[in-house]
C-alpha cells in the first residue's frame, strides 16, 4: 500500500496538467465515514456534478446526489421508564448543492458551498434540511476534454437520531468531460 501511496503521489506531481476553471460534467463516486459517536461506519455515496467557469480561476458547481451512511444499530433510550425507543439505522441521503470552486494553480482547487438534502431510515425520515460542504483537491488533466479530481471532502449534515450535527467527511473521485479543451 506504501509503494502506491508514493506512485500515486509521484504519478500527481510529475505530470503536466492545465486544469483550471472549465465548463462540463462529470460524475463521482467516494467513500465516506460519518463522525458521530461511533454511530455510523464507512460508507459510500456517488454524484453527477457540473462545472460552469466565470473566469479562469472561479466556476460553479450545482451536483445531485446519493450518499449512504451504515448506522451502528445502537439503541436509542428514550422516555420516562429509558426503553430503548429506536436505533441507529442506515440512512440513505439524497442532495442537491451549489458550490465555488477556486483553483489556487492550475491543478488544485478548494470548494466551498450548501446543499439541500433529505435522507430517510427504517421507513422514516430522519434528516432533512440545509447542510454546508467544503473540499479541497487535486484535478489531472487525461486528454483536451477529459479529467479527473481527486478530492477530500466534508459535509455537515443534521440527523435526528444521532446527537445532531453530523460531519462527513469523504475520499472522491470525478471524472470530467470538459465542453471546451484546451491544450
Amino acid at each position: 500500500m506504501r509503494y502506491f501511496l508514493v506512485l500515486t503521489v509521484f504519478t500527481l506531481f510529475s505530470t503536466t496538467a492545465f486544469s483550471q476553471a472549465r465548463s462540463g460534467i462529470g460524475f463521482a463516486i467516494y467513500v465516506n465515514k460519518p463522525f458521530s459517536n461511533n454511530d455510523y461506519s464507512i460508507g459510500g455515496g456517488s454524484d453527477i456534478q457540473g462545472s460552469i467557469a466565470l473566469s479562469d480561476k472561479w466556476a460553479l458547481v450545482p451536483a445531485i446526489g446519493l450518499e449512504n451512511m451504515k448506522g451502528s444499530g445502537r439503541a436509542i433510550y428514550d422516555g420516562p421508564d429509558n426503553y430503548a425507543t429506536r436505533h441507529i439505522d442506515n440512512i440513505g441521503l439524497i442532495y442537491a448543492g451549489l458550490s465555488g470552486k477556486y483553483f489556487f494553480k492550475n491543478n488544485l482547487f478548494a470548494r466551498l458551498g450548501s446543499m439541500l438534502f433529505i435522507g430517510a431510515g427504517s421507513g422514516d425520515i430522519s434528516a432533512g434540511g440545509i447542510g454546508g460542504s467544503a473540499g479541497a483537491g487535486y484535478s489531472l488533466k487525461a486528454d483536451r476534454h477529459s479529467s479527473f479530481e481527486f478530492s477530500l471532502n466534508t459535509d455537515i449534515v443534521y440527523i435526528e437520531h444521532s446527537p445532531g450535527t453530523v460531519p462527513i467527511v469523504s475520499l472522491k473521485l470525478a471524472y470530467m468531460f470538459n465542453f471546451k479543451g484546451k491544450d
